[in-house]
């Protein structure tokens, strides 16, 4: 008798209501984030990424779900030579040609500025959504109509399913002088009023955050924004191979440059969206390319090549190591030359710059002049026909100081030239100490001659807005490219060995501090064995004991997703002493036999070390070729 009710109870149901009421609709979320100009794959030593391979992919995952959205979580123009061609216009073009529904809007499209971001939308004609709820275009001039582009969201009806995209931008004061006079707010106050006028208004089944700010911000949206499905994220570059979830929302983010495509199925049935499925999809050299896209692409280099000449093959420096720009304030030899560079050109006292501003490492083998472009890009402005140039200027010691130590609390990656430092991890406010201008402890009172890149003035600007009184003088512009000068300073180095990029101690912390200098990794191999040869240093003051570390090689690198690594532990070094300044240097053997040919990432990872304020430097990434 149960059952005869509950079948009479279906087919009321079912006859009044309609079958809709027991349809399920599934939906496939294909993502990239974080281009950045990168069309080849050429800045990957595993030679990942490539725009024509991507297209490939999708194209074949297309024919198989119908049922889809395609969207791009932000910066996808400035990075690489190619943003040059009139203030992104390529960047846009391609971006139209691979068929996004939807692209947030990320801090790279503004950083020269809303009149540029206008010029390179208008020349492309662009066509796709772009969004950005919490953005405000009140006190852009109206000879630049942003809010013609961007949008706070957009909406795609699916089989039957109303899908509604929410878009919000970076939200950090640091990018604010880039953006003015458009102005940034708290994408979470934003989100929580336009969910509820996509749910309410707008009558949508499925929303989805589509952001650029990072998986901390996301957290927070998740954590606070009701009514979300889904988290599609950017910034951070960094590659989630679960999902992270807070809060019952799923968040998702596909590292950069292309080098792989996400797809997350969603299922709403019932009035209830799950995700049910999250693959990830590595953009290699196996897959074919895409002959219109690759067409496009050399199209693309060959303006390139008109505007600056062959610069693409000219192989101007060799390097034996790999050479990392590090973003934190953890010492690197290629920062160290690069800010250098600055210093000499500009005939000052100090030199400057920040690692936040470096986009690539210098990779070992040959490199040409494109990749110093694409290694220090600096913004270019087309309307300046420039990248950022160097400025001289005059700055108290005192406000020097000042300036490094809210540099050091941001764990912003200053590189400085013609002076050292001192960090303090027991000191919350001051955290610089014994601060030399060469030899001499600076002078609070004096004046000192220094050289940066407007990239720094720029900072300057930021710390005005937060009311802090900066006290620069004497500001001149050189009219000279950083990256120019930096590409002539390395290629005067050129063959680069392992004995010219030995450690210099320019930042040091008072306490311990592990260190692993990636400069110093170097290979050596007969028959069926390598050997790697690194060092391992204490970059402090004080005495460090050796934490646990290993040394760990990815032995499926045509498979990085896999996890299948050889790890070999250093044990018998745990505890040992180094002193301050002191560095061992150490050797590993790996018998290669029967291994395949191609590029090995290896990696060296150490636990952290108790008072340590710098641990990017716990660890170093290279990789040898067999």
């Amino acid at each position: 008798m149960k059952n005869k009710n509950l079948m009479l109870l279906w087919i009321f149901l079912h006859l009044t209501l309609g079958s809709d009421l027991f349809a399920e609709t599934h939906i496939q979320v294909f993502h990239t984030s974080d281009i950045h100009g990168h069309f080849s794959n050429s800045d990957s030593p595993l030679k990942l990424g490539g725009l024509a391979r991507l297209k490939y992919k999708l194209d074949q995952l297309k024919q198989k779900n119908k049922n889809y959205l395609f969207l791009d979580s932000g910066d996808w123009t400035e990075g690489t030579i190619f943003y040059a061609l009139n203030s992104g216009e390529a960047n846009h073009r391609l971006m139209e040609f691979l068929g996004y529904d939807a692209i947030v809007l990320g801090n790279h499209e503004w950083l020269v500025g809303p009149e540029e971001l206008y010029t390179g939308l208008a020349a492309a004609q662009f066509q796709i959504p772009i969004l950005g709820a919490n953005i405000r275009f009140d006190k852009v001039p109206e000879t630049l109509p942003l809010g013609d582009y961007i949008k706070p969201y957009f909406i795609k009806t699916i089989d039957g399913v109303k899908v509604g995209v929410l878009g919000l931008s970076t939200f950090e004061l640091i990018y604010d002088p880039f953006f003015e006079p458009a102005q940034m707010i708290d994408p979470v106050r934003v989100a929580t009023k336009y969910v509820k006028i996509l749910k309410e208004k707008e009558q949508c089944d499925v929303v989805i955050l589509l952001t650029h700010t990072g998986l901390g911000t996301d957290k927070k949206l998740a954590q606070s924004v009701p009514g979300v499905d889904l988290i599609v994220g950017g910034h951070s570059h960094i590659l989630t191979q679960q999902p992270v979830v807070v809060n019952k929302v799923p968040i998702v983010h596909i590292g950069f440059w292309a080098q792989y495509l996400g797809e997350y199925e969603l299922l709403y049935k019932d009035g209830k969206t799950e995700l049910i499925s999250h693959k990830i999809h590595q953009i290699d050299e196996s897959l074919p390319e895409d002959f219109e896209t690759k067409t496009l692409i050399k199209g693309y280099e060959k303006k390139v090549i008109e505007k600056f000449g062959n610069i693409f093959e000219d192989r101007i420096v060799k390097s034996d190591v790999h050479l990392p720009l590090r973003k934190s304030l953890a010492e690197d030899i290629l920062g160290n030359w690069a800010v250098d560079a600055i210093k000499a050109a500009g005939h000052t006292e100090v030199g400057l710059d920040v690692g936040q501003y470096y986009r690539r490492n210098l990779f070992s083998g040959y490199s040409s002049t494109v990749d110093f472009f694409n290694l220090f890009p600096h913004v270019y402005s087309t309307h300046k026909q420039k990248s950022w140039t160097i400025y001289n200027f005059e700055m108290k010691g005192s406000t020097v100081s000042n300036l490094l130590n809210v540099f050091a609390k941001l764990n912003l990656g200053v590189k400085i030239s013609g002076g050292s430092y001192r960090i303090n991890a027991n000191e919350t406010l001051f955290p610089v100490q014994n601060f030399y201008i060469g030899n001499s402890r600076i002078e609070n009172s004096k004046y000192y001659k220094i050289s940066a890149t407007q990239g720094i003035l720029t900072g300057l600007d930021y710390l005005k807005i937060l009311g802090v009184n900066i006290g620069v003088r004497k500001i001149k512009d050189t009219g000279i490219e950083a990256w120019r000068v930096i590409k002539d300073a390395v290629q005067a180095k050129s063959p680069i060995t392992v004995e010219k990029t030995k450690w210099q101690g320019r930042v040091r912390t008072l306490q311990p501090d592990f260190h692993i200098p990636v400069e110093q990794i170097h290979f050596t191999r007969k028959n069926s064995k390598v050997w790697v040869h690194f060092q391992v240093m204490n970059a402090g003051v004080e005495k460090l004991k050796i934490p646990a570390f290993y040394l760990k090689i990815d032995i499926t690198p045509q498979n990085s997703l896999d996890n299948q690594f050889l790890k070999i532990n250093f044990s018998q070094l745990e505890n040992k002493i180094l002193q301050g300044g002191k560095g061992m240097d150490l050797t590993s053997e790996l018998n290669i036999q029967g291994w395949a040919s191609g590029v090995y990432p290896l990696d060296i990872e150490s636990l952290p070390v108790e008072k340590e304020i710098e641990l990017e430097n716990n660890s170093a990434s290279s990789f040898f070729s067999i």
